[in-house]
């Protein structure tokens, strides 16, 4: 009886774990196939806040973008989906209003046992972005 007790709670337990929504919540670092010398330190924080920042590296020269914002996670969708948006960025220490057209990004969410994949639309391309719990 008691074993059976046990292999009870241990399915429900698994259960549990296995029905938890997929979250973004948390520090990540994100880089980018598409974008190489990208890297950036983000965080989504449980009230839906997040802050991004970004760094590029391209023929010897260097980029700082800092960005700050609202996100929303759709997790609910056969295909989940996650939208940023920005309310201001800072270029290399130096505030700077963000295009109305770059403010706002959605794309779908993969998630994986080591982080998630998000892939977005910007001028035409399709730019993938892969993030990793930060150390």
């Amino acid at each position: 009886m008691k074993k059976r007790i046990s292999l009870a709670i241990c399915a429900l337990v698994l259960t549990l774990v296995g029905c938890s929504k997929p979250s973004v919540v948390g520090k990540w670092t994100a880089t980018s196939p598409d974008a190489p010398g990208m890297s950036a330190d983000v965080e989504f924080k449980q009230d839906g806040k997040m802050t991004q920042a970004m760094n590029f590296q391209a023929s010897g020269r260097s980029l700082k973008i800092d960005v700050k914002g609202n996100y929303t996670l759709d997790a609910s969708a056969k295909e989940p989906t996650l939208t940023v948006k920005a309310e201001s960025g800072m270029l290399n220490g130096t505030s700077v209003p963000i295009p109305a057209d770059k403010a706002s990004q959605t794309g779908p969410v993969v998630f994986d046992k080591e982080g998630f994949t998000w892939t977005v639309s910007q001028d035409g391309k399709s730019i993938k972005q892969v993030f990793r719990k930060a150390k």
